[in-house]
């Protein structure tokens, strides 16, 4: 199972598992849309790999906070370390990653679990100056199923874990969680139940919420986008937006049997008050007949009001039938969401590339050349 959470994005274009070290290094040339765009290499892990997963800024500061995974394959079975960082979005070094775990004791609404391993995904400022707020999931050693995570505290890794589970949002028994993303008290994630094989989509609040603290929403596709509802749906990002006070999550849902395409992107706003409006699907380069999957990873202000998107993408039918993308969406003239701008891109030689999670106009996420993956920071114009 570690490899399964680990690969959860990759997942959507078939990548297996991540690669060996590297050296830092900067790339020129662009991708397929830019010839503009920068490329570099992170550092990566010399046992095993690293992913990049997560990105945010640090507030009153030019830094961001970075999240990733360490899965270290030269244990049995295979260990997953959490990793956390503070500083420019172009990593000096290797050692400047923060790597926790596997072992940590995590508090459960009765009891603690010890984990065997950490998967950190998205991170944000806490609410002292330089903590942080990361969610995630965690392993426990001979038990094949993740179970969502809460760390709160310093970059270290010191601080507190908390296990985060939906069972309020289902009659059956909750078989995975994962949470991708969080902000301003929010966390938005995915769970697996009993009663069938779909993912379903959470929001959690978290003790310091503004509004109803430790409790969870489910939401689903909205009828009148999709007849009959949707097959599963994912949530994997959420932004404050602090000027209307509420927030817009994005992710991906799988639509019914019949409908083309096997999964498609959404932008949506919600408060915990009114609820979810403005919901948009989202089909690569906005055409719905050939786009055959369009998943959200990410996403980040554009500074004017609306916002960029990291997007990975499958065509139904085309010589490069798979990619990814930095997609920038404004707001229109009634409050709802105007049509995306695409800027299709690929690290510079790469068979294949992921994108991951977005701040401002930097993507990051990993590219195969075809193999081994590693991660990489792509400067946009």
């Amino acid at each position: 199972m570690n490899t399964i959470n680990f690969n959860r994005r990759l997942a959507l274009k078939g990548i297996g598992a991540m690669g060996t070290s590297g050296a830092l290094v900067a790339c020129g040339g662009g991708g397929s849309s830019s010839p503009a765009i920068q490329y570099f290499t992170e550092p990566y892990m010399p046992a095993g790999s690293t992913e990049i997963t997560g990105v945010r800024g640090v507030s009153n500061s030019t830094d961001v906070f970075l999240t990733g995974i360490n899965m270290d394959t030269t244990t049995t079975p295979t260990t997953n370390y959490g990793l956390l960082y503070r500083g420019p979005l172009l990593i000096p070094n290797v050692s400047s990653w923060n790597k926790i775990g596997p072992a940590k004791t995590i508090i459960k609404k009765v009891g603690t679990d010890t984990s065997s391993g950490l998967n950190f995904y998205g991170p944000n400022n806490g609410a002292s100056s330089g903590s942080i707020v990361v969610v995630g999931n965690y392993n426990l050693t001979g038990v094949s199923t993740a179970y969502g995570l809460l760390y709160l505290g310093s970059i270290d890794g010191s601080g507190t874990y908390t296990k985060i589970s939906p069972d309020s949002l289902t009659v059956g028994t909750v078989s995975s969680t994962i949470a991708h993303s969080n902000m301003n008290g929010y966390v938005v994630g995915n769970f697996n139940t009993s009663l069938d094989s779909a993912s379903h989509a959470f929001i959690m609040a978290i003790g310091s919420a503004p509004t109803n603290p430790n409790t969870y929403t489910y939401f689903d596709i909205p009828l009148s986008i999709v007849s009959g509802g949707a097959a599963s749906i994912t949530a994997y990002g959420i932004w404050y937006n602090s000027n209307l006070n509420n927030y817009t999550i994005v992710g991906g849902y799988s639509k019914v049997i019949g409908d083309n395409g096997l999964s498609t992107g959404y932008i949506v706003d919600w408060d915990p008050i009114g609820g979810f409006v403005n919901f948009a699907p989202l089909f690569y380069n906005n055409d719905s007949t050939t786009s055959k999957v369009s998943h959200v990873e990410g996403i980040t202000t554009d500074n004017a009001g609306g916002y960029y998107l990291s997007i990975d993408w499958a065509q139904t039918s085309s010589t490069y039938p798979t990619g990814a993308a930095l997609v920038q969406v404004g707001r229109n003239s009634s409050g709802g969401f105007g049509t995306p701008t695409w800027t299709n891109f690929a690290f510079p030689g790469a068979a294949i590339t992921s994108a991951n999670t977005v701040f401002e106009k930097n993507v990051l996420g990993v590219y195969a050349d075809p193999a081994p993956t590693t991660p990489y920071l792509a400067v946009f114009p």
